[in-house]
C-alpha cells in the first residue's frame, strides 16, 4: 500500500472520456493535483482547473510531459471510434494501436520515471466467461484465442501489464463492468441508450442483458485504491445483472412512460444479422445488432466485487438511481 498522501500528483490518461473525466472530478474533489492527457476534446474538463497536456499515448514525447513528474499514473484510455461505431465490432489490428502499443508506452514510462503507482483500467469482457453457473471473480482467467477481437485485445493489454510488475512497477488491474452515470459528454454508447430510450419507444431483445455500474462507483474505487489498494493487486468493479427488459422497467419508473416498443427474439435478430450487415453497408450506418454484440449481452450473470469492497470501500449504488441522475444530466445539458 501507498501512505495516503493528497499532495500527490495523478496522472489521468484519457482525461476527457467517460470514465476519465469522472476520475478527474473525484481526484480533485479529494484534494489530489491532477494532470491530463487529453487526445480530442477536452469539453468535459472545461472548469475543472486542472493541468491539461493534448497529446497521444504513442508518441513517448507526450507521455513524458505528462509522467515526469507524476507520483501516481491512471490509464482510462479509450479506444478511438468513428460516431457509432462499437469497440466490440473492431478488428484486433485497429484496437492494438491503443490497448496494445500505447499500453505498452504507458508501462514503459510509467517504469522510466519510477511511479509510485500505474491503476490501469480494462474490461469484464477479456475474462472467461465461461462457466457462467460460477461465480467470476478476480481468478478468472483471460479469454483464450477463441475470444473475440475486442475481448482478446483488451487481455492482452491487461498482460502486458502484469509483465510489467516483474520490472517493479507496482501495478493494479481494475476489470469493469458497463457504465452509466453523469458526465457523457460524448456520448457513450450506453449513455444513448439513455437518450435514444427517452426519446422514443424502441424494440428490445427478448433475452440477454448486462453487468451495469455507475460509472462515480467505479470513479471512486479507482481514486481509493491509490492508498488503499494493495501492491500489484487486481480488483472488480462491476454493479450487477439486468436483463435488457429489467434495465428498460427501471427506466420506465425512471421516465415515466413506456419505453420499450416489443421484444424481440434473439433467435430472429440472430437469422437477419446478414441483413442488417448488409442495411450497414448501405447506409453507412453502423449495424443495429453485430454477432459480437449479441453475444456480450451473454456474460456471466454471477460477478463478484467482493474484494473490491472490502479492500477499496466499494459500494455500487441502485442503478435506478444512476439511471435518474443520468438522465438529468442529459435534460440539462439539452441532449434529449
Amino acid at each position: 500500500m501507498i501512505s495516503p498522501n493528497k499532495n500527490l500528483t495523478v496522472a489521468v490518461i484519457g482525461s476527457e472520456g467517460f470514465l476519465g473525466n469522472n476520475v478527474c472530478r473525484k481526484l480533485l474533489a479529494s484534494g489530489y493535483k491532477v494532470k491530463g492527457l487529453v487526445f480530442s476534446d477536452p469539453k468535459a474538463l472545461e472548469g475543472l482547473g486542472m493541468e491539461q497536456i493534448v497529446g497521444d499515448i504513442n508518441n513517448p514525447e507526450d507521455l513524458s510531459s505528462l509522467i515526469t513528474d507524476a507520483d501516481i499514473v491512471i490509464n482510462c484510455v479509450s479506444d478511438v471510434l468513428k460516431p457509432g461505431q462499437m469497440a466490440i465490432d473492431t478488428s484486433y489490428a485497429d484496437l492494438a494501436k491503443t490497448n496494445i502499443d500505447g499500453v505498452t508506452n504507458i508501462v514503459n514510462s510509467c517504469i522510466q520515471f519510477k511511479v509510485k503507482r500505474l491503476i490501469h483500467c480494462s474490461t469484464i469482457q477479456a475474462l472467461q466467461q465461461h462457466p457462467k453457473d460460477v461465480k467470476l471473480n478476480e481468478n478468472r482467467s483471460y479469454v483464450d484465442k477463441s475470444g473475440y477481437d475486442y475481448d482478446r485485445c483488451k487481455a492482452d493489454g491487461d498482460k502486458i501489464v502484469i509483465a510489467a510488475r516483474e520490472r517493479g512497477l507496482d501495478a493494479i488491474i481494475m476489470i469493469i463492468g458497463g457504465m452509466l452515470g453523469p458526465n457523457d459528454f460524448k456520448p457513450t454508447v450506453s449513455g444513448q441508450f439513455i437518450i435514444d430510450y427517452s426519446r422514443e419507444k424502441k424494440p428490445v431483445p427478448n433475452k440477454g442483458g448486462y453487468d451495469w455500474v455507475d460509472v462515480r462507483d467505479v470513479a471512486e474505487a479507482i481514486v481509493n485504491s491509490i492508498d488503499k489498494g494493495g501492491k500489484n493487486e487486481t480488483y472488480i468493479l462491476n454493479g450487477k445483472f439486468y436483463s435488457m427488459i429489467e434495465l428498460c422497467t427501471i427506466m420506465e419508473e425512471v421516465l415515466g412512460k413506456p419505453v420499450v416498443k416489443s421484444k424481440i427474439s434473439v433467435g430472429f435478430i440472430k437469422a437477419i444479422l446478414p441483413l442488417l450487415s448488409f442495411i450497414s453497408k448501405v447506409s453507412g450506418k453502423p449495424p443495429l445488432y453485430t454477432k459480437a454484440r449479441l453475444e456480450s449481452l451473454f456474460i456471466n450473470e454471477q460477478i463478484s466485487h467482493e474484494k473490491a469492497q472490502k479492500e477499496l470501500d466499494y459500494q455500487p449504488r441502485p442503478i435506478k438511481t444512476t439511471l435518474t441522475h443520468a438522465y438529468k444530466w442529459f435534460e440539462a445539458k439539452g441532449m434529449l
